[in-house]
């Protein structure tokens, strides 16, 4: 069984919170994603601190409420704060494709994640497709595709998307939504980069997102019963 990435996302309306949250995290996780956007009035000095107390891989997620996120600041001030966060030497920064062409990273040092993200439905397979070019015209080191699952014809679109994507390529796929939980399992399975999971049932950053302690003991079922792991 290949390696699954499981990947605990962190948030926080206030430093304390977050860093509580992220003390929890790293517990048990050896990746997180840092959503910084849910603090409020975000400051470069937090981002600083963050990295201090990090001991782990991050992903760094400033996400704009017009993509929806929580970060409510200019497009300026969020340039700024991804441009801090490079410099801090976070592992991965996510950008949503909506304004990934219009960021400036100076002096790059973190790999970039350029996202998708579409919470009403699921484009075509051919739709996902030129999505997924755009991204590699914006030379994105991983490619983020997270969309709302409402039927079975849904699931097998972006399965296709991994079945057919080549073996060097970085692509992570999330299904969205109560049909879409089944794709938080199977994806990795079939080769999702990593896969996405909360502190706890209350802390979910998207619809149908399971805890990290559900979907890690799912996967060592999967592992004891089909794989004799």
């Amino acid at each position: 069984m290949q390696q699954i990435r499981i990947c605990t996302v962190v948030t926080g309306s206030t430093l304390r919170e977050f860093l509580i949250n992220l003390k929890y995290a790293t517990e048990s996780s050896d990746l997180v994603e840092l959503r910084v956007d849910y603090l409020e009035n975000l400051t470069k000095a937090d981002l600083k601190i963050i990295k201090q107390q990090l001991d782990t891989k991050a992903i760094l997620t400033c996400r704009h409420q017009s993509q929806g996120g929580k970060f409510n600041g200019s497009p300026k001030l969020q340039n700024e704060m991804l441009q801090e966060a490079n410099d801090l030497g976070f592992e991965f920064l996510d950008i949503d494709l909506q304004i990934a062409a219009k960021i400036l990273i100076k002096n790059k040092k973190s790999q970039l994640i350029i996202s998708y993200h579409n919470f009403l439905e699921t484009p075509s397979t051919v739709e996902l497709q030129e999505i997924l070019e755009q991204m590699s015209e914006l030379r994105a080191d991983v490619k983020k595709l997270a969309v709302q699952i409402n039927s079975h014809l849904d699931l097998q679109n972006v399965y296709r998307i991994l079945l057919n994507k080549a073996k060097t390529e970085k692509i992570i796929v999330i299904g969205m939504g109560e049909m879409g939980k089944i794709s938080r399992i199977t994806a990795p399975l079939l080769g999702s980069y990593l896969t996405f999971g909360s502190l706890n049932a209350g802390l979910a950053s998207a619809p149908g997102q399971m805890t990290s302690g559900e979907l890690e003991n799912v996967f060592k079922m999967i592992r004891k019963t089909v794989f004799g792991e």
